[in-house]
């Protein structure tokens, strides 16, 4: 059940599992493995779902079209994938959303193809 009962500003921004857990609504996506496995280890383990945190198995090293071209194209369809479920969940929470419905339905559109 939501905390407050409905459509509050705290289940905005959390997500309740079926385990009674609020996690934040989020995803995290980073082609470096250290901060989320920092994340999936530290003291903010249990704030986070383990399937919000995507990370890729090595950094680009500042280099845009390494990160763009190659090790990045490993992780983009699972990143999408997450923050559709995340977008789809809010969506339902505000009955459709029409400028949010719009903004998500760009996103994706403007991605397909480009990895």
């Amino acid at each position: 059940m939501a905390i407050g009962g409905g459509d509050d500003a705290f289940n905005t921004f959390v997500s309740e599992t079926g385990a009674g857990k609020h996690v934040p609504r989020c995803a995290m996506v980073d082609l470096e493995p250290n901060v989320a496995d920092e994340i999936r280890t530290g003291t903010c383990r249990q704030l986070f779902h383990p399937e919000q945190l995507i990370s890729g198995r090595e950094d680009a090293v500042m280099h845009f079209a390494r990160g763009h071209y190659t090790i990045g194209t490993e992780i983009v369809d699972l990143g999408l994938d997450r923050i559709r479920k995340l977008a789809d969940n809010c969506l339902g929470r505000h009955n459709g959303g029409g400028a949010l419905r719009h903004c998500v339905s760009v996103l994706f559109a403007g991605t397909h193809g480009h990895h």
